[in-house]
């Protein structure tokens, strides 16, 4: 496990690289949080050809207005995976859609024309230029062409990619609760995804490993740039992704015996 904190004007950043159960070795997950409860995570993996990347709210806090929605992540690629095809975008499998007028999307179920994806950014965060973003809104970066499904209308209106619609709630959010745009109140409810949304992107190519190729992971909340992203001013602790994970949770824990019994000899 790395783990490192880091302040950003005031805000506690703890970001984590895990190899666990949920992740196989060359897979990366990262999580960021900060002091206002905001909690984001994104498992990078891949199966064959396909780069999966499963993009989750994680955090146990109540969402109560839109900036607590995450709507989009960013990353960078040290070699170059342009041109691979949006395969599909689907509800996480332990996730639920609130808020659907018709109920019809739930898990498994696609939401390709609400969300979509550009290898071609140089969007600039503080210290940051990312070149690879997946978002349900435009942010003034994705247009309709940018889309999963261009052969699919729009699940809800407005046109995706555009406001809240099928961002994520946080695994801990209380749907009765926050204003209206979080809790489906009002004349025009907003389509919102509880948990995790899950991209296929084809043809990464032979031999990609996420966890040593990928950095500079940038979640985004709320429908505008200027508001919140993870980390706060765009910059990965340390400027990257650390060193790849190889070992295993017993060889870790192993390895703190070993550092624990070294420091009694030295005691």
């Amino acid at each position: 496990m790395h783990s490192y904190k880091k302040l950003f004007g005031g805000v506690a950043l703890c970001a984590v690289l895990i190899l666990g159960q949920h992740a196989r070795a060359g897979d990366l997950s990262v999580t960021l949080s900060d002091t206002d409860g905001r909690e984001a995570t994104a498992l990078f993996s891949v199966s064959g050809s396909d780069l999966i990347v499963t993009l989750t709210n994680s955090s146990s806090s109540d969402v109560m207005v839109p900036v607590d929605v995450l709507t989009g992540v960013f990353f960078n690629s040290s070699v170059d995976i342009t041109g691979m095809s949006k395969d599909s975008a689907v509800v996480g499998p332990t996730s639920t859609v609130h808020f659907d007028s018709d109920d019809t999307v739930g898990a498994g179920d696609s939401v390709a024309s609400e969300w979509a994806y550009r290898d071609d950014l140089s969007q600039g965060f503080s210290g940051t230029t990312v070149q690879y973003g997946i978002s349900s809104t435009g942010l003034g970066l994705f247009a309709d062409g940018d889309r999963f499904d261009l052969s699919s209308p729009s699940l809800d209106d407005p046109d995706a990619p555009n406001g809240l619609n099928y961002g994520i709630l946080s695994a801990g959010d209380d749907i009765t609760t926050g204003n209206q745009k979080v809790t489906g109140g009002g004349s025009n409810e907003v389509p919102l995804i509880k948990n995790a949304v899950v991209f296929t992107l084809g043809g990464v190519g032979a031999g990609f490993d996420p966890m040593t190729q990928l950095s500079d992971v940038v979640f985004q909340y709320g429908t505008d740039l200027s508001e919140p992203h993870l980390p706060p001013n765009g910059d990965h602790p340390n400027g990257e992704i650390p060193e790849p994970v190889t070992a295993t949770l017993s060889l870790i824990a192993i390895g703190a015996v070993g550092l624990g019994s070294l420091r009694r000899r030295r005691a």
